[in-house]
C-alpha cells in the first residue's frame, strides 16, 4: 500500500477490515496524494467503492466530515450511494468508508465530455439544475462543486463526496445561490456564454428568482473567477502525482504521462525515449533542425512523438534554464482539455535534465489522421470561428494557425496541434494584439479576396 501513487502495477491490492472482511481494490477512481485514495473492487462478493483517508492523524476527522455530508443528504431524501462499511482498517492504519458501487452509471463529467451536442446534453443539464435548486432551498451547499459529484443511472442523480456538503441555516440567497451555480456553471468550459445564461435562467425560475441584467454580469464575473481559480490548481496537478497523471523520473529524464494511457509498449519507450526514432515501424512525419515529428503505433493505439532538438551549443544555452517546448505544449494542452476545447489527446512529456540544465525534450499526443482543408472550412466555418473564440477566451493565441496545424477529429470538429509557441496572456491587451497577429496569420491560408477570404475576414470583424 505504501507504494501505490509510485506504480499503478500495484493494482490489484487487498486490505483487511477491523470486522474481518477483505476489500480487494481492482482499480484507482481518484488519488490525492497523502490525503486519500478512491478505488472501486469487490467485498464479499459485493461490488463496492472505498474511499481510503491516507493521513492517520487527519483520517477520523475526514471520516466525520463525510459522514455528515451523507446524513444530511440521506435525511432530506436526496439520492446517494448507499454505505457498506465505515471504520478502519485491521491494523488501524487507515480509515476508510465504503459504498455500495452503483453499476452501469455515468458521472455528468463523462456525458458532458463525451456529447455530440449541446441539445443532446439539455435534458440532463435541466435535471442537474433542478437538483441544484432542490439542494440550495433546504439549504444544502457543495463547496467543492463539480461534474464529477454526480452520477446518473436511469435518471436518477447520485450526489457523491459527503465531505464537500455543508448546511446553511437558510436557503441559499440569490448572492449565495449565483456564487454557487457560477462555480458549476465555469465547470463546462468556454466559449457557450448562452448556454450557460440559459441554464442559470432554468435554475433562477425554479428557485422563483427574478432575473435582471446585472444577474448575469454577476454570474459571468463569478465564471470567470472560478475559471482563474481551477486553472492555477490545475496547473499544479498536471505536473504530480494525481488522479490522471503520474510523474516520470529516471537518471537523466523526467517528465509526466497520463495514468490511463500507460500500455507496457508505451512504458517501455518512456525508459528511453530515443528509441522510438530508431523504430522500424515508425513513419516520419517531420525532419528539421529545431524539432522531428513521428507517427508510432504502441499496443495498437497510435501517437505521434514530437522531438524537441537542440540544434547548437548556443541553442542549448539559451534553452537550459526555460520551460522547455515539450512542456509548455503539455500545459496549454491540459488547460484546453480543462476548458473543453477539442484538442489532440495530450498523452506524455519528456525532457532531458543534466545537473539542473534542460535540452532535448519529447511531447506524445493522440494520432489524429485527418487535416483541415478549404472545403472543411468552407463547409463548416462557423466551427473554426468558435475553435478560434474559445482559444482566445482561454487567454491563449496560437502563433502560427497554418492549415497544416489544424487538424478534424472522431466528432469532425477541429484541432489545433504545435502549441509550442503558443502564448499564454495574463493582459487583455496584449491577448487583443496577439490575436489580431494570429488572425492575420490564418487568412494566409486563403487567397485574398477569395470567398473564403471574405467569409472569415467578415466573421472576424465582429471580434474587435
Amino acid at each position: 500500500m505504501k507504494n501505490y501513487i509510485v506504480n499503478i502495477n500495484n493494482i490489484p491490492f487487498t486490505l483487511k477490515l477491523q470486522n474481518g472482511d477483505h476489500i480487494c481494490a481492482e482499480n484507482i477512481l481518484r488519488v490525492m496524494p497523502k490525503q486519500r485514495l478512491v478505488i472501486a473492487g469487490t467485498c464479499n462478493d459485493q461490488p463496492i467503492v472505498a474511499k481510503i483517508f491516507l493521513n492517520k492523524n487527519k483520517g477520523a476527522r475526514h471520516l466525520q466530515n463525510e459522514m455528515r455530508g451523507i446524513t444530511l443528504l440521506q435525511k432530506h431524501n436526496i439520492p446517494t450511494p448507499e454505505l457498506y462499511y465505515l471504520g478502519q482498517c485491521a491494523d488501524n492504519r487507515y480509515h476508510l468508508i465504503i459504498f455500495k458501487h452503483i453499476q452501469h452509471a455515468t458521472t455528468l463529467e463523462e456525458i458532458w465530455r463525451n456529447k455530440t451536442s449541446l441539445d443532446g446534453v439539455t435534458p440532463t443539464l435541466f435535471a442537474i439544475m433542478r437538483e441544484l435548486a432542490t439542494q440550495h432551498a433546504y439549504g444544502i451547499l457543495q463547496h467543492d462543486l463539480h461534474l464529477k459529484n454526480f452520477l446518473i443511472r436511469e435518471q436518477i442523480i447520485y450526489t457523491l463526496d459527503g465531505a464537500q456538503i455543508g448546511r446553511m441555516p437558510t436557503p441559499l440567497s440569490k448572492k449565495q445561490s449565483l456564487h454557487a451555480i457560477g462555480l458549476f456553471l465555469s465547470q463546462l468550459g468556454v466559449g457557450i456564454e448562452y448556454y450557460q445564461a440559459m441554464l442559470y435562467q432554468h435554475y433562477a425560475q425554479l428557485r422563483g428568482f427574478l432575473t435582471k441584467q446585472k444577474d448575469f454580469h454577476q454570474l459571468f464575473s463569478q465564471i470567470s473567477m472560478h475559471n482563474h481559480s481551477r486553472w492555477l490548481q490545475y496547473q499544479k496537478k498536471i505536473f504530480r502525482t494525481a488522479t490522471d497523471f503520474l510523474p516520470i523520473k529516471q537518471r537523466s529524464y523526467q517528465g509526466m504521462v497520463d495514468r490511463h494511457a500507460l500500455s507496457p509498449a508505451l512504458s517501455g519507450w518512456l525508459k528511453d525515449p530515443e528509441s522510438a526514432f530508431s523504430n522500424p515501424s515508425c513513419l516520419m512525419l517531420k525532419k528539421g533542425r529545431s524539432s522531428t515529428v513521428i507517427k508510432i503505433t504502441f499496443d495498437r493505439c497510435d501517437y505521434v512523438i514530437k522531438r524537441y532538438n537542440i540544434k547548437n551549443i548556443f541553442h542549448y544555452l539559451r534553452r537550459a534554464l526555460r520551460e522547455t517546448r515539450a512542456s509548455h505544449t503539455w500545459r496549454l494542452s491540459q488547460k484546453l482539455k480543462l476548458c473543453y476545447i477539442p484538442v489532440a489527446t495530450p498523452i506524455a512529456y519528456i525532457e532531458k535534465h543534466f545537473f539542473g540544465l534542460r535540452s532535448t525534450s519529447y511531447y506524445v499526443s493522440a494520432y489524429l489522421p485527418e487535416t483541415c482543408n478549404q472545403a472543411y472550412c468552407k463547409a463548416h466555418p462557423e466551427r473554426i470561428t468558435q475553435m478560434l473564440s474559445s482559444l482566445a477566451a482561454c487567454n491563449i493565441t496560437h502563433d502560427d494557425l497554418k492549415m497544416s496545424n489544424i487538424l478534424i477529429n472522431q466528432q469532425a470538429l477541429p484541432v489545433l496541434i504545435d502549441f509550442d509557441g503558443a502564448q499564454e496572456h495574463t493582459s487583455q491587451q496584449h491577448l487583443q494584439r496577439d490575436l489580431k497577429r494570429s488572425i492575420k496569420r490564418f487568412l494566409k491560408n486563403f487567397e485574398p479576396h477569395s470567398e473564403l477570404f471574405q467569409i472569415f475576414e467578415n466573421q472576424f470583424k465582429r471580434w474587435f
